[in-house]
């Protein structure tokens, strides 16, 4: 008499003794946990005794555990990971591997999977070699070699373990059992019928659970991307209506769409569980069984991250990655403070001691103050010793690394990593979250059983420590990670994994022709002949025509309520519905049906929630002061960004929105610029004077290698600063580009009436309240008369090796306030501002100023006369300021409107797009519109 699941249940459960010989085995571990949790919820039936049920890879574990204990096997049993580890080291020593076209990765899986087929299906040797099959030949040849190893080593295959067991059974070493359930198997391999027949005489295949009142349904969408936000809303609308439902969905090809079905269930439920104070990520109601690489979870991924600082270079993002990292390192202020210094960094790649000196500086200076300018985070800093800071601790590690030896076993280098781990505080300070905590201890866990996988080379188990890593690496990958938490309402599962689970209502998705059934896939290492005789999985259209409606069938009844979907196309082909689906999943249901079952509660959520608080975002919090103004960090900027568009300034100099720095390749814009300025700072300051200059340049020879030493320093300066290096080159070309610039600007210079230099880079401090900021004048120039004594009236001058229009001060708002806001510094009484513009056969004065002033490209404001500029030079500074004042009053106030008055500098924000409204000028063309049409 065939029994039910129930009935064999019940049957274990009355047993009085826990260590019956009575077993129920299930096709994997997630049904079986399935089983327990369900029985345990059941009111007024005996408790089920754990021992009593198990998987089928946990029962032959178990009983080789057993066996093992008492001394009746020996042998180490190797996993497939470490099978297919051994066949790529067999296939780098064989001559043929070059011949077939393919990497040893994916050889050494096929490989693998061909010798279990030969195990598990019992296929003889000769028949392979009888096939005159070219693949399966040299199958043959390696498995010899495989062979030849495995009994050298003392290892056997998981297959050769099974075979052990049922000799124990045969030979009554092991007691057999009274009976053995089966349930979740579609069907027994061979080499399992043998063991579950030697093991009982009393071995049933229970019949998979179903409910025979269910309904079914089927649901056409049009396209992949709809159909899984389709299910997700499904899902979310259902739980919606009864929290206790328990929902199951099912989707072929689970490990391939894992991703796109996790963000659209995350869109779903996104508002009631993620964002709820009072929950964390643990707390979503849905739980896919195919978990993610070990690999991926942050925490692991940062920790293969730290390995790279032990290498010379690593790529700025990768650098970027590590420093924005909370789980490493004593100090995050400091690493966060760092990382405004990558951030700078013009290369793509990054030398491990140039990080570490920026780590170093700005852990001396939290060391020392409280409050940092992040703009001096370049200066030099006092030395302080700290032997714990993270920065010493990586040189140490570094320097530990390069004095151990070339090549070591998994176990120093395992030894190794630990202490470099703990060294740099891995994995952080703060307490770790669950999913965290578990992604860590499975961490662990495979560093242990890489002294496992040391047992598995065939010459020499000495490595490199990138090798070492290498390897780390493809186990944390092939390593699954599912996090352990209560059981969810919502179970999203394979479909073998869904096999011989129950629900209250179920989705099967993706039931296209194509994936119902799919494409046979033999393996290629084995004759196709061979493998259909012996009916091998994946081998034969029939094969999969039959598993296909098996698995359909069992989906079909495993719910009271099941919905079957398909796309009607996917990447760009057209697809059409299983033939396969069962009659009463053929009724497609109607678009008013779907539209209530996904949509029901929309209008009344809409009217429960009619009253929402409005709120203006045209304004964003003003700045907090008191009688003392505010000194805020790049204050002529904020100022500029701020007449460009006050959004903009608020985003990026209030929220700290920083655009990331572009990568150059050899001396970047603002590198040459810092040159230019450097060199020219040097120059004056022994030149002094016109008169000097001109009696410089009549010197040509002695003029030219002034400028080529100077610019040879500030280039090399510039180089050693950043770590830079230039081939020669493009290093000789980058000083005569400078060479050039530098003798076209000093000769027009030498054109103008006589002068003297009062101040070159000087620094000062500037209030317009209520904020002040630090600025820096680059040049202040005081004409002379004929017989050398100051007129009294200074020219304030701005390099500018870039091309700055004249209009921008002549215009409201002042989108380039520089040398306007130099003309507020009273002690330096300006009487003409001027840009001087250093750019290749382009070298050229603009600027405004008194009438006395003899430049040429300076002008009086009479003559220029444009735009908002007033006539006379007095009132141009009024103008100025009352300009300055509109800004910074605008700036300190909050003010965020979304509107840009230069539009040729919207390039320079481009980084903000993403997370800015639509501008308040589009607002007001559509309010204006719609007032036009209803006048």
């Amino acid at each position: 008499m065939i029994q039910t699941l129930q009935d064999w249940l019940t049957n274990l459960a009355n047993k009085q003794d826990v260590h019956a010989d009575q077993l129920l085995v299930t096709a994997n571990q997630r049904l079986s946990r399935h089983i327990l949790r369900l029985r345990q919820l059941q009111q007024g039936v005996p408790v089920l005794p754990n021992q009593n049920i198990a998987s089928y890879e946990q029962w032959r574990s178990n009983l080789w555990s057993h066996c093992e204990d008492r001394g009746w096997v020996e042998g180490t049993v190797i996993n497939k990971q470490q099978e297919q580890f051994i066949w790529q080291q067999l296939l780098s020593q064989s001559n043929q591997t070059e011949t077939l076209l393919a990497d040893n990765m994916s050889l050494a899986k096929a490989l693998t999977e061909a010798r279990i087929i030969v195990d598990t299906w019992g296929i003889p040797h000769d028949q392979i070699e009888n096939a005159n099959h070219r693949e399966s030949s040299f199958f043959l040849e390696v498995r010899t070699s495989l062979s030849s190893l495995y009994l050298e080593k003392g290892w056997i295959t998981p297959e050769q373990q099974s075979n052990k067991l049922i000799d124990l059974f045969n030979t009554g070493t092991l007691k057999k059992y009274s009976g053995i359930g089966l349930y979740g198997f579609t069907e027994l391999n061979p080499l399992q019928q043998a063991l579950v027949t030697s093991a009982t005489n009393n071995a049933q295949q229970l019949p998979i659970e179903k409910y025979d009142q269910a309904s079914a349904g089927l649901i056409e969408c049009a396209d992949w991307e709809t159909e899984i936000e389709t299910i997700a809303r499904w899902a979310h609308q259902t739980l919606r209506q009864n929290p206790s439902t328990q929902i199951g969905i099912v989707v072929p090809n689970l490990q391939k769409h894992r991703s796109q079905i996790e963000c659209a269930f995350i869109r779903q439920f996104d508002n009631d569980y993620l964002l709820n104070p009072a929950s964390s990520g643990a707390d979503k109601p849905y739980e896919l069984s195919i978990g993610s690489p070990l690999a991926e979870e942050p925490c692991i991924a940062d920790a293969l991250l730290l390995t790279q600082l032990l290498h010379k270079k690593l790529p700025k993002e990768e650098a970027l990655d590590l420093f924005r990292s909370e789980f490493w390192g004593q100090n995050t202020e400091a690493r966060l403070l760092a990382l405004q210094g990558l951030n700078d960094w013009p290369m793509a790649s990054v030398d491990t001691i140039r990080l570490t000196e920026l780590l170093s500086k700005a852990e001396k200076r939290i060391e020392t103050a409280n409050e940092l300018n992040i703009d001096q985070f370049n200066d030099g800093a006092t030395e302080v010793a700290e032997e714990t800071t993270t920065s010493n601790r990586i040189l140490e590690a570094i320097q530990l690394y390069r004095l151990a030896a070339h090549k070591l076993d998994f176990q120093h280098w395992n030894g190794f990593l630990k202490r470099f781990l703990i060294a740099l505080n891995w994995p952080g300070n703060r307490t770790l979250n669950s999913r965290e905590y578990q992604a860590v201890e499975q961490f662990k866990l495979i560093l242990d059983e890489l002294l496992v996988d040391q047992r598995c080379f065939i010459g020499s188990n000495l490595v490199t420590f990138p090798a070492y890593v290498a390897h780390l690496r493809q186990r944390l990958s092939e390593k699954v990670f599912q996090q352990q938490t209560p059981r969810k309402p919502i179970q999203i599962s394979g479909t073998l994994e869904a096999i011989g689970l129950s629900f209250d209502k179920c989705w099967v998705a993706n039931t296209t022709r194509s994936q119902f059934p799919e494409s046979p896939q033999p393996n290629a290492f084995l004759p196709l002949s061979l493998q259909k005789a012996f009916a091998t999985p994946r081998s034969s259209p029939q094969k999969e025509l039959d598993y296909a409606q098996q698995l359909l069938t069992i989906f079909s009844e495993c719910a009271n309520e099941v919905t079957f979907s398909y796309s009607k196309t996917a990447d760009d082909e057209h697809q059409q519905v299983s033939p396969l689906l069962p009659p009463m999943a053929s009724k497609k249901l109607g678009e008013e049906q779907l539209a209530k079952n996904l949509y029901f509660d929309k209008y009344n959520t809409a009217s429960a929630y009619r009253n929402f608080c409005v709120f203006s975002d045209l304004c964003g919090l003003p700045l907090k002061h008191s009688e003392a103004s505010i000194k805020i960090r790049r204050g002529v900027n904020a100022l500029s960004t701020y007449a460009v568009n006050p959004l903009y300034a608020y985003l990026v100099h209030r929220l700290g929105a920083k655009q990331p720095n572009p990568v150059y390749v050899g001396i970047s814009p603002p590198q040459r610029g810092n040159i230019l300025h450097n060199v020219l700072e040097t120059f004056w300051e022994t030149t002094k004077n016109s008169a000097a200059l001109k009696t410089k340049l009549e010197n040509q020879a002695a003029f030219l290698a002034e400028l080529e030493a100077l610019i040879s320093d500030n280039v090399n300066a510039e180089l050693h600063k950043h770590l830079q290096y230039l081939p020669p080159q493009l290093l000789e070309l980058e000083k005569q580009r400078c060479l050039s610039v530098l003798v076209q600007w000093l000769t027009l210079e030498s054109y103008r009436a006589p002068f003297i230099v009062a101040a070159t880079e000087n620094a000062y401090a500037i209030e317009l309240k209520p904020i002040s900021f630090n600025v820096r004048v680059d040049r202040v120039d005081s004409p002379t008369s004929v017989s050398g004594e100051p007129t009294g009236n200074s020219i304030l001058i701005d390099y500018k090796t870039g091309s700055t229009p004249l209009s921008l001060l002549q215009r409201a708002p002042l989108v380039e306030p520089q040398l306007p806001v130099y003309t507020q510094l009273k002690e330096l009484s300006a009487s003409a501002v001027a840009l001087g513009q250093l750019q290749p056969n382009n070298c050229t004065f603009v600027g405004i100023g008194e009438d006395v002033i003899q430049i040429d490209g300076v002008d009086a404001p009479s003559k220029l006369n444009k735009y908002d500029l007033p006539d006379t030079w007095e009132q141009v500074l009024d103008w100025w300021q009352q300009e300055l004042m509109k800004s910074v009053k605008g700036f300190s106030e909050g003010n965020a409107l979304n509107i840009t008055t230069v539009k040729t500098y919207e390039s320079r924000f481009e980084h903000l797009q993403p997370i800015v409204r639509n501008t308040e000028q589009e607002k007001m063309a559509v309010i204006s519109k719609n007032a036009e049409v209803s006048l």
